[in-house]
């Protein structure tokens, strides 16, 4: 008897060192998709026009009196941060302050002299939203903005 009990002590061991094995590895193999979605560059936050799609801004850039400078403003239904940059006397460029690695947003994402910096994890961008430095892989967003020179206002289309 005690030679079955023996087994069935040893059964029950092998079976539960197995199966607490099989649970750890199920673990482990479950956290691998956090882990590499948390570093990817690809998110589900909608970096194009979003809530503000059809709708306009207009934005007093009389201030802007040298190229490469910038006013910020506010998306009208999102309330996202952008930057309307001027390009020259009759050009200018709204960028959305969201960063595509993360979806870190104004302020973490914003102008340093000439440059957009995500301060989250330090993607580096210029004055047309192009990426310079990652970790991030893609451009900031932009907006289609035109200039009134009689009003001296741009007007952003999203």
């Amino acid at each position: 008897m005690s030679n079955e009990l023996s087994n069935n002590e040893q059964n029950r061991r092998d079976f539960l060192k197995k199966f607490g094995s099989a649970v750890a590895g199920i673990t482990i193999i479950g956290s691998f998709g956090s882990i590499l979605q948390s570093c990817s560059s690809t998110t589900a936050t909608d970096l194009g026009a979003g809530a503000d799609a059809g709708k306009t801004l207009v934005v007093d850039v009389s201030s802007l009196t040298t190229d490469n400078t910038a006013v910020h403003a506010t998306a009208p239904a999102s309330s996202r941060g952008l930057l309307v940059v001027r390009k020259s006397s009759t050009s200018y460029e709204t960028i959305l302050l969201v960063c595509p690695h993360e979806n870190c947003s104004y302020p973490n994402v914003d102008l340093s002299g000439s440059t957009i910096i995500c301060n989250c994890h330090n993607s580096l961008f210029d004055l047309n939203g192009t990426v310079t430095s990652g970790p991030s892989q893609s451009n900031l967003t932009r907006f289609t903005t035109t200039y009134d020179a009689t009003t001296k206002k741009a007007t952003v289309t999203f």
